[in-house]
């Protein structure tokens, strides 16, 4: 049976943090769910996710990603979501860039979770296997700037983290 998002929509419409599953969802899914939802305030998605609520979704304070975090979605975070004030990427896989394009564009987040991910670059981002680069300083001063909580691991002295570092 085929259920679109005008069905959770109509059952559910007062709904303001959600959480999509890690398995591929229909985009079309996606979107019939989001137009009506745009009061969403905090939301668990991946990227795929993330170019469907920066149409549609104005009012996300908290948003938690997981999987891939290229250059272009980093732009489209950094761009579309002027409330954001919580940001939880931890143990993503970030291009270089995204980070650093993230805070540019992110004046008023206060809490930033980039425990156990680590960056790579771009042409790599999407190979099972890749070796970390080291963050760039910059990373950290823009941090410091506004935002108030910064979790963040040991990277390559990190247990879990260490061996993406050799």
């Amino acid at each position: 049976m085929f259920v679109d998002g005008q069905y959770y929509y109509c059952r559910l419409p007062l709904v303001r943090s959600i959480s999509f599953p890690t398995t591929s969802i229909d985009q079309f899914f996606v979107v019939g769910a989001l137009l009506p939802w745009r009061n969403l305030e905090e939301v668990c998605c991946n990227d795929t996710i993330v170019k469907c609520l920066a149409k549609f979704c104005k009012r996300i304070h908290s948003l938690t990603l997981f999987g891939r975090i290229s250059s272009p979605t980093a732009s489209l975070i950094a761009e579309n979501f002027p409330a954001l004030k919580r940001l939880v990427i931890s143990s993503c896989v970030l291009s270089v860039n995204a980070l650093p394009t993230i805070l540019d564009g992110q004046k008023k987040l206060e809490y930033l979770d980039t425990s156990h991910c680590f960056c790579v670059d771009e042409k790599h981002l999407y190979k099972k296997q890749v070796r970390a680069k080291e963050w760039k300083e910059e990373i950290y001063v823009k941090a410091a700037k506004n935002i108030k909580i910064h979790l963040q691991c040991a990277r390559e002295n990190c247990p879990p983290c260490s061996h993406l570092y050799r």
